[in-house]
């Protein structure tokens, strides 16, 4: 069950007294029974009045946080996966040996006890560097109903500087405090998101894609402490925006928390509700990748990343260095993951490819055992340390693409949708110094009327144009009936964006959700001419 408790109180104290370590690690609970009875009325005092700052929070606040008994936080994201942080689970049968709290009241050891069966730490995690990629996903025993899961943020932009967010947990109340301090009550404290982490910390410790830091600086006061490390800091609505990770005391001066963003991982997660839960969501299909290694099968590896993030976010991760492949080997794997856009990355740590007298490497891609989407020969492809393969369409059977002559893509492109209506959304990423320049039109093809186009949205340039903070405007539409289409895109300047940037995108919808089905087209801003017309088709 664990090193024994003095051992504990042990390791605590070196932590306490260094000062710059990770001072969110976890510590072990339930084992001083007696010692916390003792102090029950002193340590009560302590609840009524401070948490590094912060206050007891209210009963029942949020019922999605999870207490693990192991001394680290989590949320409940999904009907039996725990969102937490990967340094909690650094020791997996030790860790597993502790009981999750599903669904308290915000008192300690409430709601139900579970004991995780299986625990995934981000592929990118390092132990040596807890500042990259600290998240890990626990995997529940049975599906937990009743309780709305935890919102989590998607978007790389939020929090904003100076935002307050909230962070709670069962952790000490002072980094002084020893384990037997620990409250019995969920406590909470309220920090402003900090825009720039650096001028606190070295930049080699900090990445702002994957952590913000949150805290009263310069003169600190407020902060998560020993054993809130996993545990959810969010906005004024509820939205996880990250988790705490690490940080140097607790409320010191100059010293804020640092939090690994969850919005970084969002793609990842939505991959292991697919392919690790018991309860997979709607939408999820099955990939299978058949490699075939070199003699040198440790210095090949592949990830997959979805194409329809705005940051490509790594969802599948192969990574080289592995050493229990046998040279030459054809290794199958399987995956279940959302339906969407894909690109399948090979990777060579060599710089050299899958070569010549060292054996042939190639990776057959099958989806749903439906045909071959793409194989990829890696023989002739040295010197590159990554080779890119579109995956389109993965799991999607309704749409086609024609691209003005005979020749269609897409996946099983001769099946028909059982789909009678469908979804479609438009996203037009504009050259702001081109934004008045252009015009787009949409049309169905009246196939019955000798090809006449029927226009069903029209957008000249306004100046109320509204654009989000990536200059992009967006609209759906949906309830679109079987047939063809054709999308009109009109320069008026002629020059197109001429600093290429840009872009013009329609994406399929499940028509009833809006959830992403595929990608129909993409037009980049190198394409765009006077005149760009693309041409597209629902169900057919």
């Amino acid at each position: 069950m664990g090193l024994p408790t003095a051992t504990w109180l042990l390791l605590l104290s070196s932590v306490l007294a260094g000062g710059e370590t990770n001072h969110k690690i976890p510590f072990l609970r339930g084992q001083q029974d007696e010692q916390q009875a003792a102090t029950k009325t002193e340590r009560k005092l302590k609840i009524d009045n401070r948490i590094v700052g912060g206050s007891a929070a209210p009963l029942d606040k949020i019922p999605s946080h999870v207490q693990w008994k192991l001394g680290c936080g989590g949320s409940l994201f999904h009907d039996d996966l725990v969102l937490t942080a990967a340094h909690c689970f650094n020791n997996a049968p030790v860790a597993l040996n502790w009981p999750v709290y599903v669904g308290g009241n915000g008192t300690s050891e409430s709601g139900t006890e579970m004991y995780a069966e299986a625990g995934y730490r981000h592929p990118l995690y390092n132990p040596s560097n807890i500042q990259a990629y600290d998240f890990a996903v626990l995997q529940l025993p049975q599906q937990v109903t009743g309780i709305e899961f935890m919102s989590l943020n998607t978007d790389r932009d939020y929090p904003v500087n100076g935002q307050e967010l909230t962070v709670m947990g069962f952790g000490l109340l002072n980094e002084t405090d020893t384990i037997v301090d620990a409250p019995n009550d969920m406590h909470e404290v309220t920090v402003p998101m900090i825009g720039d982490c650096v001028p606190y910390y070295t930049s080699d410790r900090i990445n702002e894609e994957i952590v913000f830091c949150a805290g009263d600086m310069p003169g600190g006061g407020k902060d998560a402490c020993l054993g809130d490390s996993g545990g959810p800091i969010v906005d004024a609505y509820g939205t996880q925006v990250g988790l705490v990770s690490w940080g140097i005391g607790c409320a010191q001066e100059y010293r804020p928390g640092v939090y690994a963003r969850v919005s970084a991982i969002s793609q990842w997660l939505e991959f292991l509700k697919c392919d690790v839960s018991m309860y997979p969501p709607a939408g999820c299909t099955r990939l299978d990748v058949n490699m075939t290694y070199d003699d040198y099968p440790e210095e090949t590896g592949f990830r997959v990343i979805d194409d329809n993030h705005p940051q490509r976010q790594g969802m599948i991760f192969e990574l080289p260095e592995r050493m229990d492949i046998p040279q030459r080997a054809t290794i199958h794997y399987s995956y279940q993951l959302p339906i969407g856009n894909y690109t399948f990355v090979y990777a060579d740590t060599s710089l050299d490819g899958s070569c010549c007298d060292f054996g042939d490497g190639r990776a057959i891609i099958t989806n749903e055992g439906k045909g071959v989407n793409v194989s990829g020969d890696f023989s002739s492809y040295g010197q590159q340390a990554a080779i890119e393969i579109p995956l389109p369409y993965v799991g999607f059977r309704g749409a086609w693409i024609h691209d003005g002559s005979d020749h269609y893509t897409g996946t099983s492109v001769q099946q028909r949708s059982d789909k009678l209506m469908f979804g479609i959304q438009l996203v037009i990423m504009y050259d702001l110094e081109r934004v008045h320049d252009i015009t787009w039109k949409l049309y169905i093809v009246n196939e019955l009327g000798g090809g006449e186009l029927i226009l069903l949205r029209h957008d000249a340039p306004d100046p109320a144009r509204v654009l989000d903070s990536y200059n992009r405007q967006s609209f759906v539409v949906q309830d679109l009936p079987e047939g063809s289409y054709e999308f009109h895109m009109e320069d008026a300047s002629g020059r197109g964006f001429a600093r290429g940037v840009g872009f013009a995108r329609i994406t399929l919808l499940d028509n009833p959700t809006g959830v992403f089905l595929g990608r129909l087209f993409h037009i980049p801003a190198a394409d765009i001419e006077p005149l760009t017309v693309a041409r597209f088709g629902l169900g057919g």
